[in-house]
This record gives C-alpha cells, sequence and structure tokens, in this order.
C-alpha cells in the first residue's frame, strides 16, 4: 500500500527525473543510506539504487536527459517516397477508379494497394487515414 503512494519517476517530466537524478547522488555523498533517500525524495528504493550504479558505471552521463522512445522513421515497412507516391494515388483518385473494392478509402483497401504496388504487407493498424 505505501508502495502506491510513492513518485513514480517514469510519469515524471525528464527534467523532472534528471533532478531527481540528482538528489539522489547528492544525498548519497552526503552519506545517506539508499532507504533514507528513498523516504526524503518519496521514490522507490529500487529507483535510487538504479541511479547510483548508473552514476558509478557511466559518471554524471549516467544520470543525464536521455531520448525516449523510438527513433524516427524507425521500423517503416515503406520509404518516404512510397509513402508520398501511395498518399498522392489516394488524394487524386477513388478506389473504383484503381479497380479496388468500394467507393472510399479504407485501410483494407490502402493496404491492398500497397500490396499490388510493392509486394508488402501492411498490417491494417500500421496505415492511418
Amino acid at each position: 500500500m505505501e508502495n502506491e503512494l510513492k513518485t513514480n519517476a517514469k510519469h515524471l517530466s525528464p527534467e523532472e527525473q534528471y533532478q531527481i537524478r540528482k538528489s539522489i547522488i547528492r544525498l548519497s555523498k552526503q552519506g545517506k543510506k539508499v532507504k533514507e533517500i528513498a523516504e526524503i525524495l518519496d521514490v522507490n528504493e529500487r529507483h535510487v539504487k538504479a541511479t547510483r550504479v548508473n552514476y558509478r558505471i557511466n559518471g554524471i552521463a549516467g544520470i543525464n536527459l536521455k531520448r525516449r522512445g523510438r527513433k524516427s522513421g524507425f521500423g517503416r515497412r515503406l520509404c518516404p517516397d512510397q509513402e508520398k507516391e501511395i498518399r498522392n494515388l489516394i488524394l487524386d483518385r477513388n478506389p473504383e477508379q484503381l479497380k479496388l473494392r468500394g467507393c472510399i478509402w479504407t485501410r483494407k483497401n490502402i493496404a491492398e494497394l500497397i500490396k499490388r504496388l510493392y509486394r508488402i504487407d501492411m498490417p491494417f493498424i500500421a496505415i492511418q487515414l
């Protein structure tokens, strides 16, 4: 129950996370124990331990802000030129003109068009209208 009331650092902004990490290191250098630091900063003891280990191994670089999430363009199935060609076809024509079912663009129609042009299977969820 008490753990549920602790601040979950992953929900904080990167700047707030960095300030907490700096405080962990500062208190650690003052000789405070892991449990004391966790209570003072209202964070989980595991976070305190992990931050101290990262600092010990990598120095200040171990607690610096890091870019989160996937890199832009990572895991894409179509190159930008292919995406542009598909986009232009969708804007200039309707599905019937390209011998697809229906008269409006759906994810299914777009996936079928991509498969026909590039022989790439696209999951429907990856197609944004």
